[in-house]
């Protein structure tokens, strides 16, 4: 009777001849349910990435939420292709890692749709509450003015330092949020007049130096921020009255180019 032989077990090895014969053993399993687990990490890291992005562009973004917003979808990237290369054992598992796949997809496509689309997207919210944060600085330095007009015959000040001296305002209503600039500080008046002539101590344009309480209408400009301070967005207008308008940037352009022309107060805007 003939018997077959057994074939040979893996990692066995035999002696034939001169030559050795070798069966290298299989790479041995993955441990089960670790290629879910980078599964859940992917995913969760791509679900959570959007209410995240939500957030911190309510808040506003500084440098450390911008790295964490473009790292996010690629780690989440890097966990479903980790668990891609585990080798998926069941049919769950790998559901589990086509779905993470999909978010990390689905992320990086939204950030990459967010980056095309940001530019156009007009101001943040934390810059809209700069621009409303400007226009109460002029207001209150119109209603400084006034102050100051009412002491002195009805004329508006020369020059911005005389509301320092005269109506003691903090130099700090004179500083922009959306600016570099920074308030004057010191021990006395004086050292802090010297300071605020310095540049980047005020971040508006004062032009009302020759007006008086009769000729300061609603309709003259007494001061103005550059279009540079909200980003090219527009500007906060100081009128005559003590009343602030926001302009956009093209009401603003036009204003600028009036007063250029000398005309304060401008001509009314053609009708479009």
């Amino acid at each position: 009777m003939n018997h077959e032989s057994p074939p040979p077990v893996p990692s066995q090895v035999a002696l034939a001849g001169d030559h050795i014969l070798s069966y290298a053993s299989p790479t041995p399993p993955i441990g089960p349910g670790l290629s879910r687990k980078y599964s859940y990490w992917a995913t969760a890291v791509a679900v959570l990435w959007l209410p995240a992005a939500m957030a911190l562009g309510q808040t506003g973004i500084d440098a450390l939420a911008i790295t964490t917003l473009v790292l996010a979808p690629f780690i989440s990237l890097g966990f479903a292709w980790s668990a891609r290369g585990l080798a998926p054992a069941d049919r769950i598992e790998r559901r589990w890692v086509f779905a993470a796949f999909s978010f990390s997809f689905c992320s990086i496509g939204i950030l990459l749709g967010g980056a095309l689309l940001l530019p156009n997207s007009g101001p943040r919210p934390r810059e809209k509450a700069n621009q409303v944060k400007c226009g109460s600085n002029l207001r209150q330095i119109g209603q400084a003015i006034l102050m100051y007009a009412n002491d002195h015959k009805g004329q508006f000040p020369a020059t911005f330092d005389l509301l320092i001296t005269d109506q003691e305002m903090s130099t700090e209503v004179f500083i922009c949020p959306s600016t570099n600039d920074v308030s004057t500080k010191g021990a006395t008046t004086q050292q802090i007049v010297a300071g605020f002539a310095k540049p980047g101590r005020c971040s508006y344009i004062y032009i009302g130096g020759n007006l008086n309480t009769t000729s300061a209408t609603a309709a003259r400009i007494a001061a103005y921020e550059p279009l540079t301070n909200h980003r090219g967005t527009g500007m906060n207008v100081l009128f005559g009255d003590g009343h602030v308008e926001w302009l956009d940037v093209k009401a603003a352009n036009y204003m600028l180019a009036e007063l250029a022309a000398g005309r304060n107060p401008p001509k009314p805007a053609p009708p479009q």
